[in-house]
């Protein structure tokens, strides 16, 4: 092997320790990284910093930005009184209202962040009636990952542009990248048959969680 080339799988092993590790924020780990490449000659300093100048990441980042700030506004508590009002509903009402607030949530919000979100509206409902915590827990994570991006809104407006940077070293014909609406094409059919399957089949899920005895 080449000397550029031992220094550049240094540096990448560095960068998959220091996430491992998570003593440092992610961002000075990049930073330290694309440095390095360039005081070392693997890159020349505008090439080890472009990324910094790349369209996708320039479209993505205000959507990253717009998913915290809607974490922050009133929303989280106006919907939990909304599901105390539900709970007292037909089991449906309350399962379609769930499912839309996860749809609707991970447009703009990260799907890991979304179920977190909703796991503490889950807490409010009670074990006794039909819609329990342990039935909506696997179809609304289901949910939230067939939508995750799906419409092309929110972060799902960046999806194809943040697929299209990964491979444009490697797709240079234009004619292959994706489109905006290419992801929600191919995705539709899916997308609805596990809603389906998801307001449908929750029943068959205890209402309770169970543990299997290790003795």
């Amino acid at each position: 092997m080449n000397t550029q080339l031992i220094i550049t799988l240094l540096i990448m092993a560095f960068m998959i320790f220091m996430f491992i590790w998570q003593k440092v924020p992610m961002g000075v780990t990049t930073m330290t990284a694309c440095a390095l490449l360039a005081i070392f000659g693997i890159l020349s300093p505008t090439e080890a910093f472009s990324g910094f100048t790349n369209q996708s990441i320039i479209l993505v980042a205000p959507m990253m930005a717009l998913s915290s700030a809607i974490t922050k506004t009133s929303i989280v508590p106006t919907i939990r009184q909304k599901v105390n009002d539900l709970s007292g509903k037909t089991g449906m009402i309350l399962i379609i209202f769930f499912f839309l607030i996860v749809i609707a949530f991970v447009q703009f919000i990260p799907a890991t962040a979304t179920f977190s979100i909703m796991v503490v509206f889950l807490a409010t409902l009670s074990n006794e009636g039909e819609v329990t915590p342990s039935r909506l827990m696997m179809p609304m994570l289901g949910i939230s990952c067939a939508w995750k991006g799906f419409i092309p809104i929110g972060m799902g407006a960046t999806s194809f542009a943040t697929i299209n940077a990964r491979y444009s070293e490697i797709i240079t014909n234009e004619a292959y990248l994706l489109q905006m609406f290419d992801k929600f094409k191919v995705g539709l059919i899916p997308v609805a048959c596990l809603t389906v399957y998801c307001l449908i089949f929750w029943r068959i899920l205890p209402k309770e969680a169970t543990s299997i005895p290790l003795d």
